[in-house]
């Protein structure tokens, strides 16, 4: 995959300091931009980590960045695009056609000699799919076979792309402000998420904090596990031997603790 940061806020610690500032400050915001140039950066840090320590993240949607990424699988493109307050424009399967051969897909399937082959299908796999390997290679090759053949016989891209597994490469260019890029490394940078979403988020942050180093400390405090879209009541409590309840014990420990 490849991530560009194409754009991002200017000046983006002293607009969300302002942001910050003017909740609990008598005086107006032209006043404190006008000012914020003759204040410690220290300071400044200190101030928006309390605000966002206190919840309080509104603050943090005056900064916005917008991504390039190329080359990830639509499993990956399907998860980023779940999260809300974004923009994506993504590469179409209905405009953009796959332009490979049917027949020398069929050959490459049946009819040449096994080196040569296997060489030839891994080239045009890694073209279209990621993570390709020698397990894969031949099911993504004749994915693409089935994809051209029904192209050949008539049918639109946006319905023969039906054959396409959710490994097929994707581009997509996506915007979101501070705080959805906070709540997207809460979820994805967790231990738990799937591999891939999990690398994606890790190279747009280091692209991000490259230039905005303060954002660091609010972009990795979830390095660990997180069950994000639920939670198993076993998992509520460990006991003496760090193993999980069983749903029967929870109850009775929780029927304990209201007494």
């Amino acid at each position: 995959m490849k991530v560009k940061l194409l754009t991002k806020t200017q000046n983006m610690l002293d607009i969300v300091y302002t942001g910050a500032r003017t909740c609990y400050n008598a005086g107006g915001p032209i006043g404190l931009w006008f000012d914020v140039c003759n204040i410690a950066t220290d300071k400044k840090k200190n101030l928006i980590d309390k605000v966002f320590k206190s919840g309080h993240l509104s603050t943090s949607e005056h900064a916005y960045f917008t991504f390039a990424i190329e080359g990830i699988s639509r499993a990956c493109s399907h998860q980023l695009v779940r999260h809300r307050h974004c923009s994506f424009s993504q590469q179409s399967q209905r405009y953009v056609e796959i332009k490979e051969k049917q027949g020398e897909l069929y050959d490459l399937l049946h009819c040449f000699p096994i080196d040569e082959k296997i060489a030839k299908m891994k080239e045009i796999a890694e073209k279209y799919f990621v993570d390709v390997n020698d397990n894969n290679y031949y099911g993504y090759v004749h994915c693409l076979w089935q994809y051209t053949s029904r192209i050949e016989c008539g049918e639109k891209p946006e319905d023969a792309r039906n054959s396409l597994p959710n490994a097929t490469k994707t581009n997509i260019v996506v915007s979101m402000n501070l705080r959805e890029l906070i709540h997207l490394c809460n979820e994805r940078l967790c231990t738990r998420a799937q591999g891939e979403i999990r690398q994606l988020v890790k190279e747009m942050v280091a692209q991000v904090i490259k230039d905005e180093e303060w954002l660091k400390k609010r972009s990795d405090h979830k390095q660990k596990p997180l069950n994000i879209y639920e939670l198993h009541l076993g998992s509520w409590r460990t006991n003496s031997e760090n193993t999980h309840l069983s749903t029967r014990r929870v109850f009775a420990v929780s029927r304990r603790s209201t007494i």
